[in-house]
């Protein structure tokens, strides 16, 4: 059910009152940490693709993104005062790109407190009849 320590494990509802809050104010990011392929069938809305291999220590532009979601670097040193919320999702339950997303975030530093893990993924989203997104052909 959880996906580190420190990091909340959310629902359905706790991802569209996401969608409508932090979302529509710009203080928060969905990401969905599937490869492009399985994105392209359908995805959360206002999701943005952040597959987890994007992050890995030795890419080029993961100070990048790192950046794009909030963090401001000097030196080598991120800091992540300024990060914005963040909520995690794959396919669902069976999966592990999330966990690892999330983990490799927490090893750059990014604060456990400012991420959130939707563990029932496009799988339980899809299942459920909510809203999803295709990427365009």
């Amino acid at each position: 059910m959880s996906a580190a320590e420190g990091v909340t494990t959310i629902g359905e509802l706790d991802v569209m009152s996401f969608i409508t809050e932090q979302i529509a104010a710009g203080s928060g990011l969905i990401l969905d940490a599937r490869m492009p392929e399985k994105r392209a069938v359908g995805f959360i809305p206002a999701s943005v693709s952040v597959p987890v291999p994007t992050m890995a220590a030795d890419n080029p532009y993961r100070v990048d993104i790192l950046r794009a979601l909030g963090a401001k670097t000097a030196a080598g040193v991120s800091n992540f005062n300024g990060a914005v919320e963040l909520v995690i999702f794959d396919a669902g339950p069976g999966t592990t790109d999330a966990q690892r997303l999330i983990s490799t975030l927490l090893d750059s530093g990014y604060p456990a407190e400012k991420v959130k893990y939707y563990r029932g993924g496009m799988q339980v989203w899809t299942a459920l009849g909510l809203t999803t997104q295709e990427t365009p052909s």
